[in-house]
């Protein structure tokens, strides 16, 4: 089941000014599916498990590096390049250019979701964190992170504490890879102001924002606006 909150949209004017938001429960690595997997009373154990699942990315990712897209029925991958060229006689210049991975949510998976997805309403009142938009100095379109660099965040019941480690900004790689935001400069409920993990790598990045209410009921918001380090 899905849970969702509404919440009010300050940036629309109008009758229609709420939108939805889902209330992630867990974030799962592939540890954790490797897990589940065990669980389905399998007659693979953990390591035929992982030994497949090892030399499945590995030859979708050679497959990808060798200029083929991947179909699969989760994603479609493949690659792009970016940057602008002179001339149809110009040649790639890694200084000017950059091939990147492209990867889409497929088709079969889309369908599965919009099809067979169960959601049920939280109470309005029932908090969580709700990001809501971001500042990035000296980036044009608020989405390009600078490692090191500062970055403001906005929106309503933001504030976390520091001590608790499973709390905090999060910015979760295409890997799911978590960082952690150390340098927390402004920590309220309506803002946070805060440096860019300077560990972060070129790619793609979603910001959660993770807040304990309770002993144990940590719920995560996370901006709507994918991020990106270049």
């Amino acid at each position: 089941m899905i849970d969702f909150g509404l919440h009010k949209n300050k940036l629309t004017n109008g009758k229609e000014q709420y939108r939805a938001t889902v209330l992630t429960k867990e974030t799962y690595t592939l540890n954790d599916v490797i897990d589940r997997m065990v669980e389905q009373n399998t007659t693979l154990t953990r390591q035929d498990i992982m030994a497949v699942l090892d030399l499945f990315f590995y030859t979708v990712m050679m497959l990808v590096l060798e200029g083929n897209s991947v179909l699969t029925p989760l994603v479609n991958l493949g690659v792009s390049i970016a940057g602008n060229f002179r001339s149809a006689d110009d040649t790639f210049d890694r200084k000017r250019h950059k091939v990147k991975a492209r990867v889409n949510a497929s088709k079969v998976f889309k369908d599965k979701v919009e099809q067979q997805a169960q959601v049920q309403q939280q109470k309005p009142n029932r908090p969580m964190p709700q990001p809501g938009e971001c500042i990035i100095p000296n980036s044009a379109d608020n989405r390009t992170l600078t490692p090191g660099g500062g970055m403001k965040l906005r929106g309503h019941n933001l504030q976390f504490d520091e001590a608790d480690p499973q709390q905090g900004i999060f910015l979760v790689a295409e890997d799911q890879t978590r960082t952690r935001v150390e340098v927390v400069l402004h920590n309220t409920a309506r803002e946070l102001i805060f440096l860019v993990p300077n560990t972060l790598t070129s790619g793609s990045y979603t910001l959660e924002v993770r807040v304990r209410y309770g002993n144990d009921n940590v719920r995560a918001g996370v901006l709507e606006s994918t991020l990106s380090v270049p």
